[in-house]
């Protein structure tokens, strides 16, 4: 299940009071002088172990319905979102044998398919020494913890953290990202078990190009990713007269671009009625969905090879090739949006059962019709008759 993060650890990223309740201290850097004000969704007559420190979580479609209040009437709001996009997804069958070569050719292929307008990577290569980041201190630890939270992610290791000694081959990525929130921090991240290879701060036109190394031997059989953890700066909220503010279509299609199987945590920022800021926190689990029903192909495409083999029907190398065609088409569905849902369990599911169907369908037994008889044999039968 994914974490829900705190408002304390956050607060320090959305420059918000490090309080749970409505009403508290004013924000650090907030150009208001009155009291700031926090909506977090959640219920203040809920018993549940959720409380006043954890923001409340909503659907998409939720979301949409929903109208955050509290703000100035007539005033401007905005709107922060953090979350993970990423930009490289590849697969590493085995460790034995990879290289620097072997693997930037795996990202760079996947490089088009995971690109988009506001994140992408520019170029990848191999080199011979890393560029080491500094170490993280035990508050910097902390927050980073918190922000990874924020995206449903584990706390990450920092590059700095590794023996650089293990490890004898590397790659260099450099990204570009645009439309962050200028002055935060941005984290260029190696998953599945995240690490942080280089972080960086957003310039004020919200742009930012972040360079890290990758190192080979870190990573472990299965599928891993190269993201980008930030806090993305959007338009497309307004306050109405009564001091409300709903999000617009084009707002929720940008949340649900950030990567399946995580969050996104966001935050409506704007003026209130006291003089102060008002920010309501939502975190949106962004949920895949599985694509179990094209298993069935693989069951349909057995059945027809099935038939293929049993039909009373003269046996050629064409039909041997055809049953076998059969079955590889029949898992296709299942690889391809499995691999497209992120849900890679069923592309695993479909590549097996599919195989499996094309082994037993290439080397199965054929019910031989009477034109299959090798021709010396139907001579002696027609003399003997």
């Amino acid at each position: 299940m994914l974490s829900t993060p705190s408002l304390p650890g956050l607060s320090r990223f959305y420059g918000l009071p490090a309080n749970g309740g409505g009403s508290g201290a004013q924000s650090p850097g907030s150009a208001f002088s009155g009291q700031s004000t926090i909506d977090l969704g959640v219920s203040t007559q809920s018993n549940s172990d959720e409380n006043s420190n954890t923001a409340g979580r909503r659907t998409v479609n939720e979301l949409e319905q929903e109208k955050f209040g509290g703000f100035l009437p007539g005033a401007t709001a905005s709107i922060e979102i953090l979350g993970a996009r990423t930009a490289a997804r590849f697969v590493v069958s085995g460790v034995t044998g990879l290289d620097s070569f072997m693997l930037s050719r795996a990202i760079q292929e996947s490089m088009p398919t995971q690109a988009t307008n506001f994140f992408a990577i520019d170029s990848v290569q191999p080199v011979n020494q890393p560029t080491v980041p500094m170490p993280w201190t035990p508050d910097e630890r902390t927050g980073v913890a918190e922000f990874f939270a924020g995206v449903g992610l584990a706390a990450p290791r920092s590059l700095a953290d590794l023996n650089f000694d293990d490890y004898s081959q590397w790659l260099s990525l450099t990204a570009n990202a645009s439309t962050y929130a200028p002055g935060t921090q941005v984290y260029l991240t190696l998953t599945s078990k995240p690490l942080v290879l280089a972080s960086a701060v957003v310039g004020r036109d919200g742009t930012v190009s972040i360079s890290g190394t990758l190192p080979v031997e870190f990573l472990t059989a299965g599928e891993h990713r190269v993201r980008l953890v930030g806090i993305r700066a959007l338009d497309g909220v307004w306050v109405d007269d009564e001091g409300a503010v709903q999000i617009s279509p084009e707002v929720l299609e940008e949340i649900e671009r950030f990567d399946l199987g995580t969050q996104a945590t966001i935050a409506v920022l704007g003026p209130n009625a006291q003089g102060g800021t008002h920010a309501a926190l939502r975190v949106i689990p962004l949920v895949p969905i599985a694509p179990w029903w094209t298993l069935w192909f693989i069951l349909v495409g057995a059945l027809v090879a099935l038939a293929f083999r049993l039909a009373p029907v003269r046996t050629t190398r064409i039909r041997r090739v055809s049953t076998v065609v059969i079955g590889v088409v029949a898992l296709l569905p299942a690889v391809i949006l499995g691999w497209l849902s992120t849900v890679t369990v069923v592309v695993w599911w479909g590549l097996g059962l599919g195989l499996a169907s094309v082994v037993l369908s290439a080397l199965g037994p054929y019910r031989k019709a009477r034109g299959d008889e090798p021709a010396g044999s139907r001579r002696s039968l027609s003399l003997a008759a």
